[in-house]
């Protein structure tokens, strides 16, 4: 693991997309990520390999850098031969956790109206779990809801999430 994660910023124009990537967003999707970069900036650094200057992970969000006009995104690059690329490809993509649904509409259920059309959610889908919520028993989020929490290490951006 390296000792030392480093933010360069970089124009997403002079990045190369990598012609292998599974990952995929409807309309839908893309139009909530690019208000998202454009009301919260872009937080989270795009993976890209020095050794072949394509990206890793943050191909949706290049794209939407580019639409958006954005000069710079942040990039944290590594160094992989091209099997090693395609591999943490596959990892930034899929490994990931999931959202505990009655802790997700706990939360969505604190939010105003506007801020639930700006999470990314369906409306379908926000009423899905407030009514599933709703029928197994609302109630407010604890901190021993998460329990003991271990320190882990982001695998999209490499910051440490205490």
């Amino acid at each position: 693991m390296p000792s030392k994660i480093e933010t360069v910023f970089v124009a997403p124009s002079s990045l190369s997309f990598a012609d292998y990537n599974p990952r995929a967003m409807d309309e839908r999707e893309f139009e909530d990520l690019k208000s998202s970069l454009r009301e919260e900036g872009f937080l989270v650094p795009v993976v890209a390999n020095k050794t072949t200057g394509r990206i890793v992970g943050g191909h949706q969000r290049v794209r939407a850098a580019i639409e958006l006009g954005l000069e710079e995104v942040p990039v944290i690059w590594v160094e992989r031969d091209e099997d090693g690329e395609r591999l943490l490809n596959v990892r930034l993509n899929h490994i990931e956790g999931r959202d505990d649904p009655m802790l997700l509409a706990a939360l969505i259920r604190q939010m105003g109206e506007e801020e639930r059309k700006k999470t990314g959610l369906a409306e379908e889908e926000i009423m899905r779990l407030l009514n599933e919520e709703e029928s197994r028993g609302a109630r407010e989020i604890n901190e021993s809801d998460f329990g003991d929490v271990v320190p882990t290490v982001c695998p999209k951006c490499g910051y440490v999430i205490k």
